[in-house]
């Protein structure tokens, strides 16, 4: 009886998803920037592709750059008195900070969800959208935001 129990116990707790995991699976893959700012700086005249490709590493790319120069940065994604935030360190540390993290389904059509990430800290806003198919997305991952 006891092994059955034991059974249980390690097949729940291999089919879980840490919640860094859970996290990354929204967060993975390319999204384009539509609002940046820096401090006072106002770059969203500017496309970045911000490109999550691990569960501890993005890079963000000018798109209009005649260069393919990538600012690579590591993050730690984590929830925090109900809030979802993400600790990113940069080299130049000018996009280093703790920021608060949003990610809404702000739209659909037939074929993919319209989905909108924001990352505000201190210094930085930014927003990205990206569209994702809907048969990829997991039922119940992505909740609209409530005002």
């Amino acid at each position: 009886m006891d092994k059955i129990f034991l059974f249980i116990f390690i097949i729940i707790l291999t089919s879980c998803d840490s919640s860094e995991e859970k996290y990354f699976k929204m967060l993975k893959g390319e999204w384009q920037t539509v609002k940046f700012y820096h401090k006072e700086k106002n770059l969203s005249n500017t496309i970045y592709i911000i490109n999550f490709y691990d569960q501890n590493n993005f890079w963000i790319r000018n798109t209009e750059s005649q260069n393919d120069d990538f600012v690579s940065l590591k993050y730690k994604i984590f929830k925090e008195s109900n809030l979802l935030k993400m600790d990113v360190k940069c080299s130049d540390n000018t996009l280093s900070g703790n920021y608060i993290v949003s990610i809404d389904t702000v739209g659909q059509d037939e074929e993919s969800y319209h989905v909108k990430l924001t990352l505000d800290t201190e210094n930085n806003y930014i927003q990205a959208i990206r569209h994702k198919l809907k048969h990829t997305f997991p039922p119940g991952t992505l909740s609209k935001k409530k005002n």
